[in-house]
């Protein structure tokens, strides 16, 4: 058995400001991770690169591409560096995910810095959106490499076949407070579909 993605183009941001609509739907999709009072969608907090020379927005993330087979992975890997003048803490959330079976085998983690959160299984639809897959701490001007994951288990049967599936991931980088009293910041970058893998 061998499946395919198909990912045309890089993923595109799809939060720009607070209170729009794609940000109202993170929420109320995610439980609200962030505090709304003090989350802001500057996108001067981070910036992106695949290849830690070329920076600019989410659009640096590279698709996935290539073909999933039983015991493969497809990835992702790309840096994001704190722009801020303050450290902060960047998170890795699972997304919106979708898929056409519930009994598709597949699952997701994220590695930062080389270090692997564990591994959430997509199978029978349990897995939530707004389940947190990696963090780290990152400092004024400091840059994490990440590497989003999509994996098939190898004991992947007929199950996997002739079905599809949509992995999502959301980042929140929660900036350090310097006022007494004050809360975190947030900017929330939720970008979605990373390609349509298709069992065969």
């Amino acid at each position: 058995m061998k499946t395919t993605i198909s990912a045309p183009g890089s993923l595109k941001r799809l939060t720009t400001a607070i209170g729009g609509a794609i940000l109202a739907l993170f929420l109320a999709a995610f439980g609200a991770l962030v505090n709304p009072a003090a989350a802001h969608a500057d996108p001067s907090v981070l910036e992106y690169s695949a290849d830690n020379e070329n920076w600019g927005g989410l659009e640096q993330i590279p698709a996935i591409t290539g073909q999933l087979i039983p015991n493969g992975e497809l990835t992702s890997t790309f840096y994001a560096r704190n722009q801020t003048e303050q450290g902060g803490e960047l998170q890795v959330y699972l997304g919106n995910w979708s898929k056409t079976s519930p009994d598709m085998q597949v699952y997701v983690r994220v590695e930062i810095n080389d270090a692997s959160g564990e591994l959430v299984d997509l199978t029978d639809n349990s897995a939530q959106p707004g389940t947190e897959l990696n963090a780290i701490r990152v400092e004024p001007g400091e840059t994490a490499k990440v590497t989003l994951v999509v994996g098939m288990p190898a004991e992947a049967g007929n199950e996997s076949q002739n079905e599809s599936v949509n992995p999502a991931f959301a980042l929140d980088f929660e900036v350090d407070d310097t006022t007494p009293g004050g809360g975190n910041g947030s900017v929330d970058s939720l970008f979605g579909s990373l390609g349509n893998i298709f069992g065969s």
